[in-house]
C-alpha cells in the first residue's frame, strides 16, 4: 500500500538517463529534501561498502608485504573515509515531494569516482615519497628525528593508499600502487 503512493521512479530504482552501469543511484525517502538526500547517499556508500569488503583480505596481505603489518580496523577506517569523501561528487538527479513525503535519486558518475580514486592513489604516492626522502635525507645528516617525524604519516600514507587500491580494484580497476620503498630499512 505504502509503495503505491510513491513515485513510479522510486519504486523502480530507475531514473530515465541514469543506467547503473554509468552510476551508482541511490534512493532515500524523508520528511524533508535534505532528509531523503541523506538517505540517498548513505544507500550509495552502502553500495561502495560491498563492493569493497571482498578486497579487505587483498589489502591486508598487500599492507603486509610492506614489512609492516597494519590491523584491519585502520584499513577498514580508511576505506570507510575513503567512501564518505567519495559520496561528496554525488550529485541529485530527481526530486519529489508527494503526500508530505520528499523523495530524492541521487547519482554518483562511475567514472568520476573511479578517477578521483585514481588521481588519490598518484596523490598519496607522491605523499609516501616525500616522506620517505625527508627522511632518508635526514638520516644521512644524521637526523634520526627526520625518520622518526614521517614513519607514522609514512604508514598512515600506505594505509590509504592500499585501502583506495582496494576500492579501486573492486570496480574493476586493478591499479596496483607502484610504491615499494622499505622505510623501516
Amino acid at each position: 500500500l505504502t509503495a503505491q503512493n510513491n513515485p513510479n521512479w522510486f519504486n523502480t530504482g530507475t531514473v530515465e538517463g541514469y543506467t547503473s552501469n554509468n552510476y551508482l543511484l541511490g534512493f532515500g525517502i524523508g520528511t524533508t529534501f535534505g532528509e531523503s538526500m541523506s538517505k540517498a547517499q548513505e544507500q550509495i556508500a552502502s553500495q561502495i561498502s560491498s563492493e569493497i569488503s571482498s578486497q579487505l583480505n587483498s589489502i591486508e596481505r598487500e599492507i603486509t608485504a610492506n614489512n609492516k603489518s597494519i590491523g584491519s580496523s585502520d584499513i577498514q577506517q580508511s576505506i570507510q573515509v575513503k567512501v564518505n569523501q567519495s559520496i561528496s561528487g554525488a550529485t541529485v538527479i530527481k526530486q519529489e515531494s508527494k503526500n508530505g513525503k520528499f523523495y530524492s535519486a541521487v547519482g554518483l558518475s562511475k567514472s568520476l569516482f573511479i578517477s578521483s580514486m585514481k588521481f588519490k592513489i598518484l596523490e598519496l604516492e607522491e605523499t609516501a615519497n616525500i616522506l620517505f626522502e625527508q627522511a632518508e635525507k635526514g638520516l644521512m645528516n644524521g637526523r634520526f628525528d627526520y625518520y622518526v617525524a614521517n614513519r607514522d604519516k609514512y604508514e598512515e600514507t600506505l594505509i590509504e593508499l592500499s585501502s583506495t587500491a582496494g576500492i579501486l580494484r573492486s570496480f574493476g580497476n586493478p591499479i596496483s600502487p607502484s610504491f615499494d620503498r622499505n622505510f623501516n630499512g
